[in-house]
C-alpha cells in the first residue's frame, strides 16, 4: 500500500520481503542497512511461500 499526500510525502507498507542472493555476506549487509533505515524484523531462512515448501 502506498499513500501519497498533497505535500509530496509518501508512506509505503510492506508486509513481507524475501531477500535472496548467492553471497551470504551481501545478504547480511543488505539486511543490516535496511534495519538501520526501517523498522523490520528478520524471520530467518524461508521455509515456505504461498504454502509451498522451500528448501
Amino acid at each position: 500500500m502506498i499513500h501519497l499526500d498533497p505535500d509530496g510525502g509518501y508512506c509505503v507498507y510492506v508486509d513481507d520481503l524475501i531477500v535472496t542472493g548467492s553471497k551470504d555476506h551481501h545478504i547480511k549487509q543488505f539486511k543490516g542497512e535496511m534495519m538501520k533505515k526501517f523498522e523490520m524484523s528478520d524471520l530467518g531462512l524461508l521455509n515456505s511461500y504461498l504454502d509451498i515448501e522451500v528448501y
